[in-house]
């Protein structure tokens, strides 16, 4: 699912990544060392499309081991036959209980 979210960001908007190599210092820690990332964002989906766009080709292209973990409302994102539900399962959501 990231790479089609790759595609479509990249795709319908135009995007400029601003100093993206503190990101990618990031994505290459020692393994076992944490990385907390910290998104404002207006709709429920937009969080891991835009990370899915900035994150390096090589990153998507590992697989979900090299992805971060993101969180949403279980009412929202999990809700049963939806589209979105679909998207979150296969990916590396956690359910928030409200």
């Amino acid at each position: 699912f990231g790479g089609v979210g790759r595609v479509f960001i990249r795709s319908t908007n135009k995007l400029i990544v601003h100093d993206g190599h503190h990101l990618e210092s990031g994505l290459a820690r020692p393994p076992g060392t944490a990385l907390l990332s910290v998104s404002n964002h207006i709709a429920t989906i937009d969080d891991p499309l835009l990370l899915a766009s900035i994150v390096p080709l090589r990153t998507l292209l590992h697989g979900a081991s090299e992805m971060r973990w993101g969180v949403c409302s279980k009412e929202v994102c999990f809700r049963p036959g939806s589209l979105l539900s679909l998207f979150t399962n296969a990916s590396k959501v956690l359910p928030i209980h409200r």
